[in-house]
């Protein structure tokens, strides 16, 4: 049982025209939505646009960091520097790209990429494309289990990228590609309804849109990758459990790029001792905790200002943390990192499929609202148990045999009501023929005689018509009778 088995399913593009939405919010004019993959609950993958040539990308949208970075050919080609990423791009001037020679390593949680920064044009939606600074990978590690193309980094600032560190939103909205300098995600539980939109959100994909609650960036006056989109949370709870945090150390990040909901190891630990203390869960060996998927854990829940000072509650009940490997429920809450101190928590996709969220570089907010996902859409979960199967075959069959059984009762009670009508018309009939016929000497089935044994002559003399062994014949003049000769 392990989070590190992941399978990663193709990606696809959904091209959408403009939408003009009508809202009461600035922010909510027009729109363009990369349609996202799906990839077992454990990341979302969408398309890009590069170069002249219009090369197609498969990459990971990522608000926890900053840089755009593709593999490069010789990368690719290498049988140990790439493992794990596909396609290549090659940076050529044909291609429309210009490769700098000055090197960047990239550092992440888990792995590094290392390059040459280079410059070409990116677009998505199939929307106009940008001038964009990237970084073209000659080596990765520790990105096996990726299985795409790159990552497209959606932080506050990219310290690569000419034009004063401005990040690939801010390229677009200056280069007047979207209306407003923000982007949104709605991450859901089937395997391509995810969208991440450009310039504006969904309010399809929103329960209220009067509900939405913004939330401000804590800045660090640094115009470079330091910044990220961190918010305030007060108070982490759960159930009876509750951590507040120090007014100093009360820093998340909602971040597309991390699967689950990370906490600081002091956090995790008291977390961890009270779920031992009070549910019936187990560690795996791969350090996670998991439960019966019929277990139902309390919401966790986390408390965070708004732009008014006013606290907000956003909550996510067991059914949106657990991910469901066979028979049992990984708890989809781990710790972060040892050596991460400036952020305490990490809302990762686990958070993002309850609440939408939408980045405003204007406003530098962070806005949540309640998503209209849903987890009993969840294409990865198996539609029955095992045995759930066996009983409903077993119910199956039951019902089937008990059908049978009616169906031959009844059917066998027809055939003895019809056997009873025949029988008793049969009788009713022979009755009314010996009534009809008696003393008129018409022989049925043989000879017949009257009461005073006396032979009648057949009324059918001279008439060639048999009758069951009577036949006519014209040559001795008399009447057969089964084949005895009759005076006639």
């Amino acid at each position: 049982m392990t989070f590190q088995n992941l399978v990663t399913i193709p990606l696809s593009k959904k091209e959408v025209g403009r939408e003009v939405i009508s809202q009461n919010r600035n922010f909510l004019q027009a729109y363009s939505v990369d349609t996202l993959v799906n990839n077992q609950q454990m990341s979302y993958y969408g398309t890009i646009q590069v170069g002249s040539l219009d090369q197609t990308f498969n990459v990971i949208f990522d608000t926890g960091s900053n840089q755009l970075w593709l593999p490069s050919k010789d990368c690719i080609q290498s049988s140990y520097n790439c493992q794990g990423l596909n396609g290549y791009y090659d940076c050529s001037a044909s291609n429309g790209c210009s490769l700098t020679g000055k090197d960047f390593t990239l550092l992440y949680g888990k792995g590094q990429v290392t390059g040459y920064i280079a410059t070409t044009s990116v677009g998505v939606c199939g929307l106009q494309k940008v001038q964009q600074s990237f970084l073209l990978v000659s080596q990765a590690k520790d990105f096996e289990n990726i299985k795409a193309d790159g990552l497209l980094g959606l932080g506050m600032y990219d310290s690569i990228n000419g034009n004063n560190n401005s990040s690939f939103v801010t390229n677009m909205k200056q280069s007047g590609i979207i209306a407003q300098e923000m982007f949104s995600f709605y991450l859901g539980f089937g395997k391509s309804d995810s969208q991440l939109n450009f310039g504006g959100f969904d309010p399809k994909k929103v329960v209220d849109t009067s509900q939405i609650y913004f939330h401000k960036v804590v800045l660090n006056d640094e115009k470079n990758d330091s910044q990220r989109w961190s918010i305030q949370v007060k108070v982490v709870s759960f159930q009876t459990f509750s951590y507040s945090l120090n007014i100093n150390q009360n820093i998340a990040i909602v971040d597309s790029g991390t699967s689950l909901i990370l906490l600081s190891s002091n956090m995790y630990a008291l977390f961890v001792k009270y779920l031992i203390l009070n549910y019936d869960v187990q560690k795996a060996k791969d350090g996670f905790y998991y439960t019966s998927c019929s277990t139902s854990l309390p919401n966790i829940n986390f408390i965070l200002p708004d732009i008014n000072g006013i606290d907000r509650q956003y909550s996510i009940s067991s059914s949106f943390y657990f991910l469901q490997s066979g028979s049992y429920c990984l708890i989809g809450i781990s710790s972060l990192p040892s050596g991460v101190s400036d952020v305490q928590i990490i809302l990762g996709d686990i958070f993002m499929r309850r609440y939408v969220s939408l980045f405003s570089y204007s406003n530098s907010t962070v806005g949540l609202t309640q998503s209209i996902a849903d987890p009993d859409d969840n294409y990865t979960n198996p539609l029955l148990q095992g045995w759930q199967i066996a009983l409903i075959v077993v119910g199956g069959l039951l019902i089937v045999g008990i059908v049978c059984y009616c169906l031959y009762r009844k059917a066998k009670e027809r055939r003895e009501r019809n056997r009873n009508y025949l029988n008793q018309q049969l009788l009713s009939n022979q009755t009314q023929q010996q009534n009809y016929f008696q003393g008129q000497g018409v022989l049925i089935g043989g000879n017949y005689q009257n009461q005073n044994n006396q032979q009648y002559y057949n009324n059918f003399q001279g008439q060639r018509m048999p009758i069951r062994g009577i036949n006519y014949n014209q040559n001795n003049n008399q009447n057969v009778i089964n084949g005895q000769p009759v005076q006639g």
